[in-house]
């Protein structure tokens, strides 16, 4: 299995979904949030190699939330580095590259 690093710009945006999600939903709905991310990591660490987006990125949707997990893959350190936790509703240029 792969190690899962968390960079910051990804830790904010996880931050800010997860405080936005306790405002407009209460705690109950924040959880869900981060049990659906959990299961992604999850899933990722066993298959990194899921999707190429562009270059060297890869993506993965969330299944009940409008956010794409974007990452990149270390092989021969067998790490997997999250760059953004991205909001589907922005606007779509704002996609990292």
């Amino acid at each position: 299995m792969y190690k899962f690093i968390i960079n910051e710009e990804a830790f904010f945006d996880i931050e800010n979904a997860f405080d936005y999600y306790v405002e407009v939903g209460g705690i109950v709905l924040a959880n869900k949030f981060n049990e659906e991310l959990n299961e992604a990591y999850y899933m990722i660490s066993l298959n990194p190699n899921f999707q190429t987006r562009s270059g060297n990125f890869r993506g993965f949707p969330l299944q009940n939330f409008p956010f794409i997990l974007f990452f990149e893959v270390t092989e021969n350190k067998k790490e997997i580095k999250l760059l953004s936790v991205f909001n589907t509703y922005q606007y779509h240029k704002r996609w990292p590259k």
